[in-house]
């Protein structure tokens, strides 16, 4: 968990070191992949999705500098009748899982609200997580020809301990060790990343239609490195801990067309997106955690 879910489509991405990378990931039509290319599946909420659609090779060149592919999450419409619901799960090491969640339809408003938060002392020492999200979707249907959703998405892990890896000889020795270096520099992670966006969907006939999308998020880190303390001090280290406070957002606007040819359809796709990020990143000594 102090790693981040990894995914590599076409090959790219499967020496990132952390996170997703080489691949663009969208929820809902806004974009969950920052302008530097760096995405994180965790803020996800699965419990929520309704389906994913994953695009690979050329396809994905349709949403933009995505070289590899584009995984799409969507999360489901609330039910015609409101509903509220509950759930909890456990299992083994410590694993806890507690959900609540309601969705509904109230004239022209159709909602969606989910709340986890899951917990697990992990299966290996010093392995620990904990997890928070909250995602909700607001959907108007303002006239039969526009319709308007905002997505927003809360994201906070106050706690995932790293054990590091192991050698062939510890894993055959004990697999739920973890490495005296974790210990000493406490190597860990907390993240928290709060998103909202809003799409916008206007269709000028039936087979011509505008999308308007518009997001703004932050993202903050801390995370204790398990590098030595010798290799930090000289002064062109950047350090064993990383404080990490970013901000980012964009807009884009998309023209989709549609044409009859013989049995089938050909659709065109036009449009322009504009997305900014600006980032504060400090490193500081990390002396035994």
């Amino acid at each position: 968990y102090a790693q981040d879910l990894q995914l590599s489509i076409r090959g790219s991405g499967s020496r990132s070191a952390f996170g997703i990378r080489g691949s663009r990931l969208i929820v809902d039509g806004i974009p969950a992949t920052m302008p530097d290319g760096q995405g994180q599946a965790s803020t996800v909420s699965l419990s929520s999705a309704q389906r994913i659609e994953v695009l690979r090779g050329p396809l994905a060149q349709m949403y933009g500098n995505s070289s590899a592919g584009v995984v799409q999450v969507f999360t489901a419409d609330g039910p015609a009748t409101p509903e509220v619901g509950a759930s909890v799960f456990m299992g083994s090491d410590g694993m806890r899982k507690i959900g609540l969640n309601a969705g509904g339809q109230t004239g022209k408003l159709n909602y969606v609200l989910d709340y986890t938060r899951f917990e697990t002392d992990g299966y290996r020492d010093h392995s620990a997580a904990e997890r928070r999200q909250l995602n909700a979707k607001l959907r108007v249907d303002a006239t039969e020809q526009t319709q308007v959703t905002v997505v927003m998405n809360l994201f906070d892990q106050p706690l995932s301990l790293d054990p590091l890896g192991l050698t062939r000889a510890q894993f055959e020795a004990n697999p739920r060790q973890a490495v005296k270096p974790a210990y000493d520099q406490d190597a860990s992670k907390v993240v928290s990343q709060n998103q909202v966006g809003v799409v916008a969907l206007h269709k000028l006939d039936a087979t011509r239609n505008v999308t308007v999308t518009a997001y703004h998020g932050t993202r903050d880190l801390d995370n204790k490195l398990s590098i030595p303390l010798s290799a930090q001090t000289p002064a062109t280290s950047a350090g064993g801990a990383v404080n990490l406070d970013r901000s980012f957002s964009g807009l884009g606007v998309k023209y989709n067309q549609r044409w009859a040819v013989g049995q089938g359809q050909v659709e065109g796709v036009a449009g322009i997106e504009y997305e900014r990020m600006s980032e504060r990143r400090r490193g500081y000594i990390n002396n035994l955690g």
